[in-house]
């Protein structure tokens, strides 16, 4: 009988350490009361799990650490749980608020970034990307002044290219004009003109690195040869100035358009100026281009703004002026 009361005594003291161990564990796996109070969690088993589940977000930024510090004692917010404050650097929730705001839009832009380019390939097309439209729109002005067979190492660099005409360029001057060009043109106006005020204006504005284009002989068609040697008289001092000088031939009329001009009086023109002209200057056979291609005129003699931009275009291609 003795015997079996020891033993239940024995039971109850270890059953009752038992309960004493557990409560003791309890008691001491229990957060703090300022920390339960603070993060609303019991026991450091729960703070760990939600620990391992949960993105701390960096410290946030000298700067915006100092704005906050001004704005403290204006509000101090709500306070952070102690470890959480000492972990993030941060006293209240609304300073980890700002933080957040902070943070999250350079991410989301970062992000932007990485998914365009997505590898070296890519990042060269976005690097050049800007370059080629740059070049492209280039590319596409050249081929428009400049004739397909040149390649670019074949263009001229022109500062200045000097149109010396009649009333066909001056109409030209305002239908299909050139950033290059420098118009040296009257209406009516032919070989005497060329002579007594064209030339000394021609002189005065001759630079190194530019062209002379002269297209006269409309209106006095009968005198290729005045105009020829002329011409020869003038070619060394304008080369020694630093010009390239061209003829651009007499360009066709409409054949019974009421002038006195024929389109065979024309070519007659021209093919003595071919004969005559110096071997140091340039000829511009618009004429078998306009006849190839064909041209409108506003009176038979003057022509639309189309073939205007089409002469022009075709003078800047033969003189290889992007």
């Amino acid at each position: 009988m003795k015997k079996r009361i020891h033993l239940a005594a024995g039971f109850l003291i270890v059953l009752s350490a038992g309960i004493c161990q557990s409560t003791i564990t309890a008691e001491a796996n229990n957060l703090p009361f300022n920390l339960r109070f603070g993060a609303g969690i019991e026991t450091k088993a729960k703070l760990d799990l939600l620990l391992k589940n949960t993105i701390i977000i960096p410290q946030a930024s000298a700067e915006t650490t100092g704005n906050l510090d001004e704005n403290s004692n204006e509000n101090e917010g709500s306070p952070l749980p102690f470890d959480l404050s000492t972990e993030l650097g941060m006293e209240t929730k609304e300073e980890l608020d700002e933080a957040i705001k902070e943070k999250i839009p350079r991410l989301a832009m970062r992000q932007e970034e990485v998914e365009e380019i997505t590898s070296p390939d890519d990042a060269d097309r976005a690097k050049t990307k800007g370059e080629s439209r740059e070049e492209g729109k280039e590319a596409a002005g050249a081929q428009e002044t400049a004739a397909s067979e040149f390649s670019r190492d074949q263009l001229q660099v022109y500062d200045k290219v000097i149109m010396v005409g009649d009333s066909r360029f001056v109409g030209m001057s305002s239908a299909a004009n050139h950033p290059l060009c420098q118009w040296i043109c009257e209406v009516s106006m032919g070989y005497d003109w060329l002579v007594s005020e064209a030339a000394p204006v021609i002189d005065a504005s001759v630079v190194p690195n530019c062209a002379i284009v002269i297209n006269l002989g409309v209106n006095d068609v009968y005198r290729p040869g005045d105009y020829a040697a002329y011409i020869n008289s003038k070619i060394d001092g304008w080369i020694g100035a630093g010009a390239d000088v061209y003829f651009m031939s007499i360009n066709p009329v409409v054949d019974g358009y009421g002038g006195s001009v024929t389109n065979a009086a024309v070519e007659q023109f021209n093919s003595t100026m071919t004969a005559t002209l110096s071997e140091k200057i340039g000829y511009i056979d618009t004429y078998t281009y306009l006849i190839q291609n064909g041209y409108g005129t506003a009176d038979g003699l003057h022509y639309d703004a189309s073939t205007y931009a089409a002469i022009l275009n075709y003078c800047m291609r033969q003189l290889r002026v992007p």
